[in-house]
């Protein structure tokens, strides 16, 4: 019986390949004279991160050949780049013969209409960008960080962002500061990935983060849920004044998830894809917590990292500096047992940031003499808060 559904399931994802394939065909055969990309592999935030990219560098005559998987992926990202976007299903196959299937449409391509389809990535990592002591140059970031930054106050996507508002969601509540979405992440839960970096930035159970909700509603913030849905506890209801939760508004997961993402004022929560938002309305201002890894963050946000102790403040500069390469290599989390931040730290951490939304908040590269490439190319800026939990002040 297994066999017989591997057999059928290998048959299924060949006839999606081929109906893939002959949309792209009838596409682009009226698409002859644009630049055409190709995007393999990468989670929601790529679905945001590599788009705007191309939006901000080759502005018109592009387009984008993704493979969007419905559980990951949020298929209206396609309405904020104007049909520049074509989807192609990521089935079982590619997480096996993703390299050959990449092959298989740019020489298909390169032989029907004479089209030379880039994958993106490479694309982007052809652009110059000055070598780095620490290697930074040969992360992706290097690339599309600092174009991000250049165009940092862009209004590409106003009328996207005017039309996305949920203002009538939103009239329902009365009296609050602004909009925080509160990013739950539990990727590697329900990914069951070995892979303990991912593990890492997954998201608490929803008690954990009872003392810090039930602050941000103290302080007059209403709260929307993004990320992964879970359970609504009891406790959680006693604020159902000021919390929104998919539920509540009888919109699908995607347009939820977009309604978080768009209309929210701030992000709250780990570094994932929901963070990229900001990419498309730079006035949100987010807040990284449990950051990883070290000295990583984005534009107009503020990181609070896990806890470490560091020898001095020279070994901190090390750790800033060379952890933001080799992020890969867990066992510097096990060697100097790093631990996530505890439920009061994360509270303490979230109420100093809101309250001191209104100013210039953290520190940056330059007051902490840190240059790792990221943090020069972004100006992001490290949590005051974080930094007096490490004790860093007094580090010689």
């Amino acid at each position: 019986m297994k066999k017989i559904f591997i057999f059928f399931r290998i048959l299924w994802n060949i006839f999606c390949l081929f109906l893939d394939i002959l949309k792209l065909i009838i596409i682009l055969f009226k698409k002859k004279k644009y630049k055409v990309f190709l995007q393999i592999e990468g989670g929601f935030g790529h679905t945001i991160s590599e788009p705007h990219y191309l939006n901000i560098t080759e502005k018109e005559n592009w387009l984008l050949i993704m493979a969007f998987n419905k559980n990951f992926h949020n298929k209206l990202v396609k309405k904020i780049f104007k049909k520049k976007i074509i989807f192609i299903n990521k089935t079982g196959f590619f997480w096996r013969y993703k390299n050959e299937i990449e092959k298989l449409i740019i020489s298909l391509f390169r032989i029907l209409y004479s089209i030379e389809i880039k994958p993106v990535q490479l694309h982007i990592m052809e652009k110059n960008y000055e070598t780095k002591s620490n290697n930074y140059h040969k992360c992706l970031e290097s690339r599309e960080f600092l174009e991000f930054y250049k165009n940092k106050n862009h209004s590409l996507y106003k009328n996207f962002l005017d039309n996305n508002n949920h203002s009538k969601i939103l009239s329902k509540f009365k009296n609050f500061k602004g909009l925080v979405n509160f990013q739950i992440r539990l990727k590697a839960k329900l990914t069951e990935t070995n892979d303990n970096f991912s593990k890492f930035r997954d998201s608490e159970h929803i008690h954990f983060y009872k003392p810090v909700i039930e602050a941000i509603i103290d302080e007059g913030w209403l709260i929307i849920f993004g990320g992964e849905e879970f359970d609504i506890p009891d406790w959680l209801y006693n604020h159902d004044e000021r919390i929104i939760y998919k539920k509540k508004t009888k919109l699908s997961q995607d347009a939820y998830g977009f309604f978080a993402g768009i209309a929210s004022d701030i992000y709250i929560g780990p570094p994932s894809g929901g963070a990229m938002f900001n990419l498309i309305n730079p006035k949100k201002k987010q807040l990284l917590i449990n950051c990883i890894p070290f000295g990583f963050g984005l534009i107009n946000s503020v990181s609070a990292y896990p806890i470490v102790s560091f020898e001095d403040k020279n070994d901190f500069k090390k750790v800033f500096e060379r952890n933001i390469v080799d992020r890969f290599n867990f066992n510097f989390y096990e060697d100097r047992l790093v631990r996530k931040l505890n439920s009061n730290e994360v509270r303490d951490i979230v109420i100093d940031f809101l309250r001191n939304i209104n100013r210039n908040y953290g520190l940056s590269h330059k007051d902490l003499d840190i240059k790792n490439g990221i943090m020069e190319d972004t100006d992001f800026k490290v949590s005051e808060k974080w930094l007096d939990l490490i004790d860093y002040k007094n580090l010689k």
